[in-house]
């Protein structure tokens, strides 16, 4: 191998080439060497693996991101400090009871209760402007979501049925949906509404999805086999909705569909896959007195598990890698105690117990999450950077 100064004498010989030779010259003798390159200030860098998310320590750092305080909204921009985005006339114990993103990062949907019913609200990200959803008015909290970037979907209590409403934030116009008995639990996404119902024919839980755009509903799936489980499992669905995690623990075992956690095509439920094996944490583990909560990330790629009291939080590849356990537990009861940063890398726990606390984990990590503790509850990451 030649070397440096060697190079250097041979360009010297012939320094009526010009400048720009000796320049290219030295790069590769430094290229020959295994010295680095020098790059200039706007090449491209090499990106990540594909599959590696990028991490996100804590919220604002490279995501937008919401919270509740003292009963109005606040949101952060990537390294700006938070501002309050609401400005309601505030009541003793006024709080917001809901919270939600637009797909495209540019609303939120939010819900206030205190004095009399709760009121729901739609505000601009940006400007702050805000308008009241004309949806009925209702001692029970609602379920709020988005079907798209202009449709708000309001899950409400109203005489006993629960009803689906929508309104479009364009013109303020508001029309119910549909109406159904009674859930056991609701998700909106993906332009559906997901809600599941015990069918006490075939004695199994169902999940339906009724399409906002079609206003019509197709066939529902099972995600649990007959019997009846001694868990309280909150389901989850994909990001595309394609799959559903569902869990259960029937006293007679299924012969062909074994107790345990499963990630379940929405299809055809007899395509699926054992998660969170016995292998990987006893099932015996889990009680029947504790709400598990499963959940997919924002990319799909993570599966989630948290109990409300004990076990978790945990998490798996859903290609079964990189299975980790998470300290401190934070206790929550339903999906909405779970927020992902829009790169699935990593995750907030909104906890239960401490309506002021929000817990921030990096997928994979072997450190320990970090609490956000600042009067901020409801964390959310917007969709969107």
């Amino acid at each position: 191998m030649s070397s440096i100064p060697g190079l250097i004498q041979r360009c010297s010989a012939r320094r009526a080439r010009g400048g720009l030779l000796l320049s290219i010259l030295l790069m590769l003798a430094l290229g020959a060497c295994g010295q680095p390159i020098p790059t200039t200030a706007n090449q491209t860098p090499t990106p990540s693996p594909t599959g590696t998310p990028t991490p996100t320590p804590k919220p604002g750092s490279a995501f937008a991101y919401a919270f509740a305080r003292d009963g109005q909204v606040w949101v952060a921009q990537a390294g700006k400090a938070a501002q309050q985005l609401s400005h309601l006339p505030t009541t003793s114990g006024q709080s917001i009871s809901a919270l939600a993103w637009s797909p495209d990062g540019k609303h939120l949907a939010f819900e206030v209760k205190g004095t009399g019913s709760p009121v729901d609200y739609v505000i601009d990200a940006s400007s702050g402007d805000f308008s009241a959803l004309n949806v009925p008015a209702t001692s029970a909290a609602a379920s709020l979501g988005w079907a798209n970037n202009k449709t708000v979907i309001a899950i409400k209590q109203v005489s006993g049925k629960m009803q689906f409403w929508k309104t479009d934030i364009t013109n303020s116009s508001a029309s119910k949906l549909t109406e159904i008995d009674s859930a056991t639990q609701v998700k909106i996404a993906n332009g559906f509404i997901y809600y599941s119902q015990l069918d006490t024919n075939l004695r199994q839980i169902m999940v339906h999805r009724f399409d906002v755009a079609q206003g019509s509903e197709g066939t529902p799936v099972a995600i649990t086999p007959p019997g009846s489980s001694t868990l309280k499992v909150n389901w989850d669905v994909a990001p595309d909705g394609s799959r559903v995690l569902m869990g259960f623990n029937l006293a007679t075992p299924d012969p062909n569909w074994d107790n345990g956690f499963w990630n379940i095509n929405i299809n055809d439920s007899t395509d699926r896959a054992p998660i969170f094996t016995n292998d990987e944490i006893s099932f015996s583990t889990f009680k029947g007195t504790d709400t598990i909560t499963l959940s997919f990330s924002s990319d799909g790629q993570t599966l989630l598990l948290d109990t409300q009291n004990s076990v978790g939080p945990i998490t798996e590849g859903v290609d079964d890698s990189n299975f980790t356990t998470y300290s401190p537990h934070v206790g929550i009861t339903s999906p909405l105690g779970i927020s992902w940063a829009p790169n699935g890398a990593s995750f907030a726990l909104n906890s239960d117990n401490d309506s002021g606390q929000s817990t921030i984990y990096t997928v994979a990590s072997k450190s320990a999450g970090s609490a956000f503790v600042d009067k901020a509850s409801l964390l959310q990451w917007s969709p969107q950077s």
